[in-house]
């Protein structure tokens, strides 16, 4: 039975020369072009061993090594020589008889001004009386915004191989600027088709590498290669479990957890570190005797370290056992925790927790100008290590100078949200005063100036979503960013029963980016491997105009998830 493989593909670039500009002129900003190919492109009964590639200006040997393949696989390593404009590429056997084979040269080509390729250049042959004829296209994107993704990795399995991937893919080929890529000159037949990111270049997937599952379960390769309506969306399929590495004591009360991976936090929101949601950690002693029980708590976004307090321990050796409800961002969850440490001699004697920021993390809080709070954010502040209250008492001024006392209830061990129920009426402006001293840090004042946002300040948007009536059990996630910065998320509505949406208490001004998802959970699904399950519907809508004040803005258009974006909506 025949067999047919193949790893870059997409059409030959063959033109005639590029005049090339005399010595001072502009810089080189063209990727280089095959002028010529020994065999042609397209050539049927090929012989021999020796192929060759003519350049319209010098190339890199090595990147050209690293860029070339060829399907199906040869038994050995291609020695390749030559220089400057001409290549020459030796085989290691001879080409297997009435085979179409396909060799490509990929995006990491680049010439001797350092200039890649925009896409992979591909050259295919046969060494009987016809080339595979058949095609198949796709789109590549980015989870975050649906941006194309360039210079992914394409494997296209046989069908039958689709439940393990543990043999090397038929054919392989690259996305190229715009986040397409296309196989041509294949077999028409089925194809289990899946986006890598390849970063050891090994042509496989490995665990930790991101990955795109196929929209459909087979791409069919025909004479039209039609693309399928979604794309491919590229997403960490991380499935290492979450593991601590290590423990060890910062100060007499302090310890620092580290682990194998970043951690799946968020410094505007709670943490899950409670009792209720599975954190029940604490230290025990040389004898296994339980000493302090541990109140865990971060100080970074995304970090791998956790740090938890204890009461005060003396030098020694202990272990900290238990569980903690963390997980990374594939929410690979940590197992049970058992780890050794040592309290020294000189281990600092902890300090009382400081100010850490003012929350949203992202406010400007000055003195002169107060800091509108929208009600899509959580209004509060952080202290760098966990303070003891279960509330927290600060004073409260207006612009006149009236003065009286407002809470802010502790939301975790370091995060205390402001609680409104006051008689205060908050249509104005309002400073805030909050001394250290009064939760065990040092006696100074940290002063904040903050309006609330009125009515008049706020708008709302609302959309229609096309759904397939029969999957009415799922949910529509829409997660709502800042246009200029697509990392702040300013909401995240899960909306269950129905397909119209309205967002109310929307900034006036703010102009937004949606991300919207139609799941069965509560948050997006990348899909999976074997058995093959598609990643959830998504689309990402960026609202040309603002939001009003007052007002509600509709969307044009329906929402649609079966609609590839258009190259417009890419950019």
């Amino acid at each position: 039975m025949k067999k047919y493989f193949l790893f870059v593909l997409c059409s030959l670039p063959l033109a005639c020369a590029v005049p090339v500009p005399p010595t001072g002129g502009p810089p080189d900003q063209k990727p280089p072009t095959v002028l010529e190919t020994i065999p042609a492109n397209g050539m049927t009964h090929f012989t021999g061993r020796d192929i060759e590639f003519v350049f319209d200006e010098p190339v890199d040997l090595r990147s050209f090594t690293s860029a070339f393949s060829i399907s199906p696989d040869v038994s050995g390593t291609p020695i390749i020589s030559g220089s400057g404009r001409r290549i020459r590429v030796r085989l290691p056997e001879d080409p297997r008889p009435e085979t179409t084979y396909i060799i490509s040269l990929e995006t990491t080509l680049r010439d001797v001004h350092n200039v890649v390729l925009e896409r992979p250049i591909t050259l295919a042959f046969s060494t009987g009386a016809v080339i595979d004829a058949a095609k198949m296209s796709g789109l590549v994107v980015k989870y975050l915004d649906g941006t194309p993704l360039s210079a992914i990795d394409v494997f296209a399995y046989a069908a039958d191989d689709s439940t393990s991937l543990s043999l090397p893919p038929l054919y392989r080929t690259q996305t190229g600027k715009s986040g397409e890529f296309r196989f041509e000159h294949v077999a028409a037949r089925d194809y289990f088709v899946v986006a890598v990111s390849d970063r050891n270049r090994n042509r496989k997937r490995d665990v930790g590498e991101a990955i795109g599952i196929s929209p459909v379960h087979y791409l069919t390769a025909d004479t039209l290669g039609t693309a399928p309506t979604q794309p491919w969306i590229m997403a960490n399929f991380d499935t290492e479990p979450l593991v601590l590495e290590r423990v060890r004591a910062v100060s007499t009360q302090d310890l620092e957890l580290r682990f194998s991976k970043p951690l799946d936090v968020n410094v505007n929101v709670s943490t899950p570190f409670s009792t209720v949601n599975g954190t029940n950690l604490a230290v025990y002693d040389s004898l296994d005797v339980k000493v302090s029980d541990l109140e865990v708590y971060f100080k970074e976004t995304k970090s791998r370290v956790l740090f938890a307090r204890s009461s005060v321990l003396t030098p020694g050796s202990y272990r900290v056992k238990g569980t903690v409800a963390v997980a990374d961002s594939s929410q690979n969850a940590a197992s049970q925790i058992a780890s050794s440490f040592v309290v020294a001699s000189n281990t600092p004697a902890a300090i009382g927790p400081a100010f850490s920021r003012w929350m949203p993390d992202s406010s400007v809080v000055t003195t002169a100008l107060p800091r509108t709070i929208w009600p899509t954010e959580v209004f509060g502040f952080r202290t760098d290590r966990p303070v003891a209250d279960a509330r927290y008492s600060a004073t409260l001024r207006d612009t006149s100078g009236t003065t009286l006392t407002v809470h802010f209830s502790k939301e975790d061990a370091t995060f205390f949200v402001f609680d409104k129920t006051t008689d205060f009426s908050f249509n104005q402006p309002f400073f805030l005063d909050i001394n250290q001293k009064d939760f065990g840090g040092l006696d100074s004042l940290v002063t904040g100036f903050f309006q609330f946002a009125t009515d008049r300040q706020l708008g709302s948007l609302s959309f229609v979503a096309k759904t397939e009536p029969d999957r009415s059990s799922r949910n529509l996630i829409v997660e709502g960013f800042d246009a200029s910065n697509k990392s702040v998320l300013l909401f995240k509505n899960v909306i269950s029963g129905g397909n119209h949406v309205v967002i109310d208490k929307l900034p006036g001004g703010k102009r937004l980016f949606l991300r919207v998802i139609w799941s069965s959970k509560t948050r997006w699904f990348p899909g999976q491997l074997s058995p093959w399950l598609p990643a959830d519907p998504l689309t990402w809508i960026d609202v040309k105009e603002p939001i009003r004040a007052r007002w509600e803005t509709a969307l044009p258009d329906t929402v649609s998830f079966d609609q590839r974006p258009r190259p417009s909506e890419r950019k």
